[in-house]
Order: C-alpha cells, then sequence, then structure tokens
C-alpha cells in the first residue's frame, strides 16, 4: 500500500476541488495553499528538534514580515542577533564551509571593514538575501541569513567595528513581529 504524506494529499484533493469546482467539494482554497506553503518550514522546525509551537511561531512571523518592504541598510555586525541557534548538523556544516570561505579572502574586508550584500551573495551565494527585523533594543535580529551570520562571527570576530549590509524589514505591525521574535528566541534560548 502507497503512504501519502500531507502535502501528497493536499495537492491531490486541490487539483480535485479546481477540477470539479462543485459546492460539493468546496474546500477553503487559501487554507490549503497556506498549509502547502508552509509545510516546509513546519518540517524544517521539527528537523531542527525545537518543540513543535515554534513552527506555528515562525509561520506567523513569515506572514507578518514577508511581505512588508525592505530597506538596505549598513548594521555592526555587533548589533546582529540570531533568530534561532544552529543545532542541527547539516545548517552547521553549511555555516562551516561558508566561514572558511569567508576567511579565505579576509584581507579584502580588512581595508573597509563593510561587508555588502553582492559581496556577500558573490562568496556564499544564497537565495535570498540576509534580512533582518530591528528590536526596540537597537539590535537586528536576522530573519533569513542565520548561518551566513554564523559564518561572518567565525570568521572575523577578530575584526572590530565591522558592518553589514543588510536588507531590513520595515514592518506595518513592528510590535506584534518583535513579540513573536522574543518568543521565538526564547523557545530557542538563542543568543
Amino acid at each position: 500500500m502507497m503512504r501519502l504524506g500531507l502535502r501528497s494529499i493536499l495537492i491531490w484533493f486541490l487539483g480535485a476541488t479546481l477540477t470539479v469546482g462543485s459546492p460539493a467539494h468546496a474546500f477553503d482554497l487559501g487554507a490549503c495553499l497556506y498549509v502547502l506553503t508552509h509545510l516546509s518550514i513546519i518540517r524544517k522546525t521539527k528537523a531542527a528538534n525545537r518543540v513543535k509551537p515554534d513552527g506555528v511561531l515562525f509561520v506567523q512571523l513569515k506572514n507578518l514580515v514577508d511581505d512588508s518592504p525592505r530597506r538596505r541598510m549598513v548594521v555592526p555586525v555587533s548589533k546582529l542577533r540570531f533568530l534561532h541557534p544552529m543545532n542541527y548538523e547539516f545548517g552547521k556544516g553549511v555555516a562551516i564551509r561558508r566561514a572558511q570561505k569567508l576567511a579565505s579572502v579576509k584581507d579584502e574586508i580588512l581595508d573597509s571593514r563593510l561587508i555588502t550584500i553582492s559581496w556577500l551573495q558573490r562568496l556564499v551565494p544564497s537565495t535570498f538575501p540576509m534580512s533582518a527585523i530591528e528590536m526596540p533594543d537597537g539590535t537586528f535580529v536576522v530573519k533569513n541569513g542565520n548561518s551566513r551570520l554564523f559564518a561572518i562571527f567565525q570568521a572575523f570576530s577578530d575584526v572590530p567595528g565591522l558592518e553589514l549590509e543588510i536588507m531590513v524589514h520595515q514592518l506595518f505591525e513592528p510590535s506584534a513581529a518583535q513579540e513573536l521574535v522574543e518568543r521565538i528566541r526564547l523557545g530557542n534560548q538563542a543568543l
């Protein structure tokens, strides 16, 4: 007997609903798309050995933040914080390889003491640029780019005054997003 995962069942059901389109097959299309979109986040959360409610918090944060406009900002590396710890082996391995790449070109950065988005993307490519949420205390919690931040901390820990160009979310509801960030960080005891 073939085992179907939740994703397969939802894709099949969505296809059947769109094909048949009768009131008898009415289904909240938005809920189905929501689950499909965020299934990978929840699965990644489980893989990282975090508690289940964090997956929900990550999805809520994603919904609040992802559609917000962003602006480029140069931020001192000392003011950047992790959203979650690097507590799973695959992520640590990626971050260590990235740190080795960054360390190999350390001299390029020492004169300007600035890591730009384009420089970082050229050296350690990723789908999205690093993005962060500004917190009330003036720190920035990295939403996209935790392993790149880990790599920067590893490679440049001895470089004082280092700055990083990142995308900072301009939130419509900053207090709600900041509260979610604090709950995620508290649940993960992130530093």
